[in-house]
């Protein structure tokens, strides 16, 4: 598995200041993003967790198409997310309704992985 290929540049934003601009290569295609001088570490990393998800992706379904595989990727990671947000909603309101009970001492869940159920079909 590869990470990301990302390059920075510079460009002009539409309104006409400079802005740097990163060319991320996912699954063999280039997108041009244009980003704040300091926003390059960050995007590097968002663009290695989608590359991931992606690649698991391909490695699983093989090429069923850029849009598809891309579709996918972002359902997970937002199913991911929120199941993240779900589970610091929960141990938030253990803190607040329980304050001498501590997080690991209770059972918390935040629901089902619908992640994982999420299939990629192959086209006919």
């Amino acid at each position: 598995m590869h990470a990301p290929a990302v390059r920075v540049g510079s460009g002009i934003s539409g309104d006409g200041k400079a802005m740097a601009e990163a060319a991320i290569t996912l699954n063999g295609r280039v997108y041009h993003l244009g980003c704040g001088d300091a926003e390059h570490a960050r995007l590097l990393q968002l663009s290695r967790v989608v590359g991931e998800k992606l690649e698991a992706l391909v490695q699983e379904y093989g090429q069923v198409g850029d849009d598809r595989l891309l579709l996918l990727s972002a359902l997970m990671l937002a199913d991911e997310m929120l199941e993240a947000r779900a589970e610091v909603a929960a141990l938030r309101t253990a803190l607040d309704t329980e304050p001498a009970r501590t997080a690991t001492s209770g059972s918390l869940t935040a629901g089902a992985n619908t992640a994982s159920s999420l299939r990629a079909v192959k086209p006919t």
